[in-house]
């Protein structure tokens, strides 16, 4: 994804010496690439915690899929702002649909997709112990973890397949063609 100071990713990088307290085996990996990148490296550095992190840079959408594949938790830790209040992103529903749990903030953006505690863990923006704790909870419950990423992926299918939207879409459409044209 895109390295931004809107994802978040330093209350994850803040986050993480509670995490690896507790888990010292943990890694965290940040894909992607952004105007946030170096901040997130040295905020990692003064953290001491620079070598639990893996910076992969830009990957071809080809593979998001096999990285994906290799987490076990995903954290989504957007920050408290206007537009992730409003714009639901698709990375959550990826993951869901894949029985991965994701782990994000509390913005509106992402609360309608995750119903906290069944298709996802919800904690509050910008608030590192929250999600160190969510975090450790999660690693330490396996049974939890498979749980809620069957929960995901069942209401993805359910709300988010391409057959249902399209019912959805099509009366919309077509009413609005019918006052284009005046009928």
């Amino acid at each position: 994804g895109s390295l931004r100071e809107i994802e978040g990713l330093s209350t994850l990088v803040a986050a993480a010496p509670k995490i690896i307290q507790s888990y010292p085996d943990v890694k965290f990996m940040i894909v992607g690439e952004g105007s946030d990148m170096e901040n997130l490296k040295k905020l990692a550095r003064q953290e001491n915690v620079i070598d639990y992190f893996i910076f992969t840079g830009r990957v071809p959408h080809k593979q998001v899929v096999s990285y994906y594949s290799v987490i076990d938790i995903f954290a989504l830790p957007r920050v408290n702002s206007l537009v992730n209040n409003t714009v639901s992103p698709l990375k959550p529903l990826e993951i869901m649909a894949m029985e991965k749990v994701v782990v994000a903030s509390d913005v509106g953006g992402l609360a309608e997709p995750i119903q906290d505690g069944k298709t996802g863990i919800l904690f509050k923006a910008d608030d590192v112990n929250d999600l160190a704790d969510k975090i450790i909870q999660l690693i330490g419950n396996e049974r939890k973890r498979d749980e809620i990423g069957g929960e995901a992926r069942n209401w993805v299918i359910k709300n988010r397949n391409i057959n249902m939207l399209t019912e959805q879409y099509i009366p919309i459409y077509e009413k609005l063609l019918k006052k284009k044209l005046g009928k």
